[in-house]
């Protein structure tokens, strides 16, 4: 089976938006890592579970993991399958960047 172009092209847009969410991610986790330490961070997940992340994590790295793996699993939708799979994974990143956001403004 041949890539789908459609969905490589969009895949190459998307991963340059979790490049910026990467690095966000790991200065928000080096900041939780301090909060631990000052013994502020008392919770046990970024994302509640209704988020429509799969992922319960307590650091936003492993949510960025889950993200990378539903745009590397584009490559493999079908033209028809691509408007259905697409609209989680750009809920997902959209929830990232608000929180990562949020997060950087506030620690």
């Amino acid at each position: 089976m041949t890539p789908n172009t459609k969905a490589l092209a969009l895949q190459e847009k998307l991963n340059e938006s979790l490049k910026e969410i990467y690095t966000l991610s790991l200065r928000a986790d080096e900041q939780i890592e301090q909060y631990k330490k000052d013994d502020q961070g008392k919770f046990s997940a970024i994302f509640q579970k209704d988020s429509g992340f799969n992922v319960q994590a307590d650091h936003f790295l492993p949510y960025l993991i889950e993200v990378s793996e539903d745009v590397q699993a584009l490559a493999d939708a079908r033209d028809e399958e691509l408007p259905a799979k697409l609209q989680p994974v750009l809920h997902k990143i959209q929830l990232m960047s608000e929180v990562l956001q949020k997060f950087h403004e506030i620690a």
